[in-house]
């Protein structure tokens, strides 16, 4: 596991696995997203191998995200992967108005290398990513 200053908040790489937890509290801005973009360019690049996502949504009161955002986010990020390998991004979902928001980047980023999945509970989202249970619960 790797922990670093350049981590934007709530963000955890566990490098032995290849895999990002995000788990954002409070309200999602455009730039926190931003910030958390760029480091996830950054990172790809240095990054000798493709890394799943997992992105826990439970601690949020709410994502201030207008559906065009989303869509440009999902959009860039469908482009960024075009010649990449394979990586799946995995979303932690329990409030109906941020499904909303995450159903239009899976959509944008089908079939793609990027694959996008909802999941209403952890065990469903480790299975799917194929990491142990316990990685997607640790604190960040």
């Amino acid at each position: 596991m790797r922990s670093c200053p350049e981590l934007p908040s709530g963000v955890i790489f566990h490098e032995d696995i290849d895999l990002l937890v995000w788990k954002p509290v409070g309200i999602v801005t455009e730039p926190i997203v931003n910030t958390v973009l760029a480091f996830l360019d950054h990172h790809e690049i240095l990054y000798p191998r493709s890394f799943n996502r997992f992105t826990d949504t439970s601690a949020l009161e709410a994502m201030e995200l207008n559906p065009q955002f989303v869509f440009q986010v999902a959009l860039y990020r469908r482009i960024i992967f075009v010649d990449g390998p394979p990586a799946k991004s995995a979303f932690y979902v329990v409030k109906p108005e941020i499904a909303q928001l995450i159903r239009i980047h899976a959509m944008v980023t089908d079939r793609s290398p990027l694959q996008v999945a909802m999941f209403e509970d952890y065990q469903a989202a480790a299975t799917w990513l194929e990491v142990p249970l316990g990685r997607l619960e640790a604190e960040a």
